[in-house]
């Protein structure tokens, strides 16, 4: 029953993510202001980001061989982010570092997720992985790591003054 958990976890986290970001590309092709698309994507960010605490707990018991450590630091910085300043700090539904943030999030998130429920499958496992999944789950997060960290801080700036 584990790896059917997983492998829906996984697609469910992938859907999301490509749920906000579809939300997030959208709402610039129309010419939205920021608030607007914080408006239409703020609730689904806050279920989806806050599911990946699953993440956590999936860990501490040895469901998967992430490292607790680094599970734990890594969801708990994005749930700070988001319960912390986003979620309360109207300046930041307007910030330019809202759209940073989570299109780089969601940019990493959806390839990761693909690749992790993909794994799960004996006909995709190992060295049967498509390369461009591989490819895209090894190194978009140098670029997007960076750029999202980058609108988590300017998300905790554009919050100090209601802080």
């Amino acid at each position: 029953m584990l790896k059917p958990y997983l492998i829906a976890y996984n697609v469910g986290a992938m859907v999301g993510w490509g749920y906000i970001m579809s939300l997030c590309v959208d709402g610039l092709k129309t010419g939205k202001p920021i608030i607007e698309i914080w408006k239409t994507m703020g609730v689904p960010l806050m279920y989806v980001q806050s599911s990946a605490a699953l993440e956590i707990v999936h860990s501490a018991l040895g469901m998967v061989r992430s490292p607790l450590s680094s599970t734990f630091i890594q969801v708990m910085s994005r749930l700070l982010v988001i319960w912390g300043f986003t979620w309360w700090a109207p300046a930041c539904h307007e910030h330019y570092s809202l759209l940073l943030m989570v299109m780089s999030w969601a940019a990493v998130e959806v390839p990761r997720y693909l690749f992790y429920s993909l794994n799960l499958i004996p006909a995709f496992s190992g060295d049967k992985m498509p390369s461009p999944i591989f490819a895209l789950r090894y190194s978009l997060f140098m670029v997007l790591y960076p750029t999202g960290i980058t609108g988590e801080i300017l998300q905790g700036v554009a919050a100090l003054p209601f802080l």
